[in-house]
């Protein structure tokens, strides 16, 4: 597979400086506005120096644990994204297992631009491109929200009165198992899991967020915040 750059790199840092600086803020506005009996049930998230990540408005979650994590993920990416009518690409490698996640963004050249890891008590976020003060949990949720296995993370979406639901792929198989009270998975296979796979979070009936996933791509679409990225596998 061919992986090929925007014609200005440039504008693909900025534009995702920029993307990112938005997701954030976000995030630190709606956590700037929690009242003080909110302050305390996140004492525990305080104490692991971790933010927690509103998925919409008002119903927020914390971060999973990296013992959620189905398998193992190790590549090279091109990651595509847009919001509103700006777009970037950049280049990235991302590990994640059930140690934690590490991704190293890189520009077209192969020089490094931030690097962040998540180890299931901290965020730890190092650039000279973007703010200091950025928020990467909204980053690594949505990772999660991808890579992490599909009962674990329903587990979390039905606590805070949110709807997760999958279709297609193996994981499927498991949240229904899970739903009914059988045992173990019948069927599938994790070819199949890669092959086709649809995770929606809904507020009621309202669509927050959409990651489809295929052999070699991801689909983030996040409808409330009206941004979309890909990441697509390097061979």
């Amino acid at each position: 597979m061919n992986i090929r750059f925007g014609k200005c790199a440039l504008h693909s840092v900025s534009s995702f400086a920029a993307f990112f600086a938005v997701l954030c803020l976000s995030g630190f506005f709606l956590s700037c506005a929690t009242t003080k009996s909110a302050a305390s049930e996140n004492t525990a998230t305080k104490k692991n120096h971790l933010h927690p990540v509103y998925v919409t408005n008002s119903k927020k979650i914390q971060l999973l644990s990296p013992s959620a994590m189905n398998g193992e993920k190790k590549a090279l990416q091109l990651l595509e994204g847009s919001y509103g009518n700006n777009s970037f690409s950049l280049m990235c490698y991302l590990e994640a297992d059930s140690s934690g996640i590490y991704i190293s963004l890189l520009n077209e050249f192969g020089t490094g631009m931030g690097e962040l890891s998540y180890n299931g008590e901290r965020v730890n976020f190092e650039s000279g491109v973007f703010p200091k003060n950025a928020k990467a949990e909204y980053i690594v949720s949505d990772l999660q929200f991808a890579y992490y296995r599909a009962e674990e993370l329903k587990a979390v979406f039905d606590s805070v009165g949110l709807k997760f639901t999958v279709s297609g792929g193996a994981d499927e198989a498991c949240v229904t198992d899970k739903l009914s009270g059988a045992s173990g998975v019948s069927g599938g296979s994790s070819d199949l899991q890669i092959q086709s796979e649809t995770r929606t979070i809904f507020d009621g009936e309202k669509c927050i967020e959409r990651i489809v996933k295929n052999k070699n791509t991801i689909t983030i679409e996040n409808y409330l915040r009206n941004y979309t990225y890909i990441l697509t596998e390097a061979e």
